[in-house]
């Protein structure tokens, strides 16, 4: 059962307000694809591809309350059917993965073409693929900002849409979709996923975000447990695994930051820095301090570093030398002595 998130609630609000009757049936529009891709697409996602991280009717509507929360005091910058464009834009933009995850920002329109049946669809489907299918992939140049491909200025239904920006939008609150929902502990714990799928739903499931523009960041907070009693040597190699993962995927999450507030300056300028924090827990207990950084544009003006924290305390092997002595420090039933 679908329950109608703040960002449709809003959206039919602002189509109704501005186009009374027409903005009834835009928004009832929306919803009938929303239960077609709903029903018949997106449900079926991970059946077709059980490895993946969840990308199905969950994640799309994690990335629609991730829209809402990212424009903030700033939903009136977009115009009514700049939104509807936007939400649709979000509810086709991975249902590539049913025919699997390669490439699957460049399968779309196909779906598009068995949602919406008729001419009088082309213009729409137009939009919504040329911003849908820039959440990911390569761009022409063979870097990976899509974006730049996407028009800054297209047109639907008389006005005009900031098609570029409403794809920054879109691909930036689905780089933020992530946590414990697009996993399961279950089929974790018993080795269920691939070994290849495996570090991507270790990283979901000690994943926490949130976005928080008053603060003017990103807010990232990693839960990892260490359990002595499997052995201290595997439990920091399964650590220093897990910081090479979630350095690499905090490093794709900060150029994403980046590319968003280019290209979507207004409502994204606020979202300046990454706040990090790691939460180890020894046998239970909670280490004391936590490790904690900031991740700003003061410390990546140009490019996205290999190391893009401001010292070395926070290198994989710092961080695992740390817990290691703390662990040495607690004995060996990892409580303090």
């Amino acid at each position: 059962m679908w329950n109608t998130t703040a960002f449709e609630q809003n959206l039919a609000k602002v189509l109704e307000d501005k186009f009374g009757e027409k903005g009834a049936e835009y928004m009832a529009s929306y919803v009938y694809a929303r239960k077609v891709l709903l029903d018949d697409v997106l449900d079926q996602i991970r059946a077709a591809e059980p490895d993946l991280t969840d990308h199905g009717p969950e994640h799309v509507r994690h990335v629609l309350e991730n829209v809402y929360k990212l424009l903030n005091d700033n939903l009136g910058y977009f115009a009514p059917l700049e939104h509807y464009i936007l939400g649709l834009s979000v509810l086709f933009h991975d249902v590539g993965n049913l025919h699997g995850r390669a490439n699957h920002n460049k399968r779309i329109a196909q779906f598009y073409d068995h949602v919406r049946e008729g001419p009088q669809f082309a213009h729409e489907k137009t939009l919504v693929v040329r911003i849908a299918q820039a959440h990911t992939g390569k761009a022409r140049n063979g870097s990976s900002n899509t974006l730049a491909d996407v028009p800054q200025l297209l047109h639907f239904d008389g006005e005009s849409i900031r098609a570029r920006e409403i794809a920054a939008i879109v691909r930036f609150a689905d780089e933020l979709a992530e946590g414990q929902q697009r996993t399961s502990h279950y089929m974790r714990r018993h080795k269920v996923y691939s070994t290849a799928s495996l570090p991507y739903h270790d990283y979901a499931g000690a994943t926490n975000i949130t976005i928080d523009g008053g603060n003017e960041r990103v807010a990232v907070t990693y839960q990892f447990k260490i359990h002595t009693k499997n052995g201290m040597d595997d439990e920091l190699s399964k650590l220093k695994n897990f910081l090479d993962f979630a350095f690499r995927r905090l490093a794709k999450l900060d150029l994403e930051r980046q590319y968003a507030r280019f290209h979507c300056a207004q409502p994204l300028a606020v979202f300046q820095k990454i706040s990090v924090c790691l939460d180890v827990h020894i046998d239970g207990d909670l280490m004391d301090p936590s490790f904690e950084t900031t991740i700003s544009d003061e410390v990546n003006l140009d490019k996205v570093p290999e190391l893009f924290v401001p010292d070395a305390s926070w290198s994989p092997d710092a961080v695992v030398e740390r817990v290691r002595k703390e662990v040495l420090r607690r004995g060996s039933n990892g409580r303090t002595r």
